[in-house]
């Protein structure tokens, strides 16, 4: 029997499954269409009016405003109410001069000495300031996981869940030296400190040489101290004048840093499973 058409075949599915009536479509896809229309015609009437001075940041739960008051409490960052100038990112790393750049540097390293300086709690856990779950995309895609029980289960995260004695025959069809480097980073053990979780341009507001303020801190929390120099050069690959100065405010990890590079940017939706820790 000589196959059917696309034609034919789609004429077939359309006679078992009859597309609804337009009014029914029309119904269903209402709810949106008003949804867009309002939002579209309250964010012209805002960005007209009190827009112009005031940016709302809008988040998904209590660990960020927790963390910007915490921050605040703890330390002399200036972390957002209303904050002048533009991001790195916008004002183009590139043309600022040196002394600008040695600047802001400068600053950023005092404010990242000033979080290392908060003391850590007594627990070992990977935590939000709240002791809840981290939101790191880095860790997990799905929305907030944890908190970890320590440095050793984040891990097990982030290799997906493969046990120390599997690593050799998982890792197997890669470097020889790859899986020896997994075990050598994973067991290494590093203070818990309280870190931003993403120093990038676009999360430091500058106005000419002046650091006016870090946002964004949803992902913060207590993490290893090696933490925030790896996420900080977790860029855009052309930003590369902006990373070769990243040391000049974060510690370097260069080797848990090159490990965690070849698990690849941003981890499959596993869930944490303890057995074979």
């Amino acid at each position: 029997m000589a196959s059917l058409s696309r034609e034919e075949r789609r004429r077939q599915l359309l006679a078992k499954y009859p597309p609804p009536p337009l009014w029914k479509r029309i119904l269903k896809e209402l709810p949106y269409t008003c949804k867009n229309v309002i939002y579209t015609i309250c964010r012209w009437l805002w960005l007209k009016s009190l827009g112009r001075w005031i940016f709302v940041k809008r988040t998904r739960g209590p660990e960020e405003v927790a963390s910007l008051r915490f921050v605040r409490a703890h330390t002399s960052i200036p972390v957002p109410r209303v904050l002048p100038g533009k991001d790195i990112l916008q004002a183009r790393w590139s043309r600022f001069t040196s002394s600008e750049k040695l600047n802001i540097h400068t600053q950023l390293l005092g404010f990242v000495e000033e979080l290392r300086a908060i003391p850590p709690p007594p627990s070992p856990a990977i935590c939000s300031v709240l002791g809840g779950p981290v939101m790191d995309y880095r860790l997990c895609t799905d929305g907030p996981h944890g908190p970890y029980a320590d440095e050793a289960e984040m891990n097990f995260q982030l290799r997906l869940g493969v046990p120390f004695d599997d690593i050799r025959r998982t890792f197997g069809n890669e470097p020889p030296q790859r899986a020896e480097d997994i075990i050598k980073s994973h067991s290494r053990r590093h203070p818990l400190v309280y870190t931003h979780s993403d120093l990038a341009q676009h999360n430091i507001m500058v106005y000419n040489d002046e650091v006016t303020g870090i946002v964004d801190w949803e992902c913060s929390g207590w993490y290893p101290t090696h933490w925030e120099y790896l996420k900080a050069l977790f860029t855009e690959p052309c930003d590369v004048e902006w990373r070769s100065g990243i040391h000049n405010f974060l510690v370097p990890f260069q080797f848990e840093t090159n490990v965690d590079a070849g698990f690849g940017w941003g981890s499959p939706k596993w869930k944490c499973d303890l057995v074979g820790l």
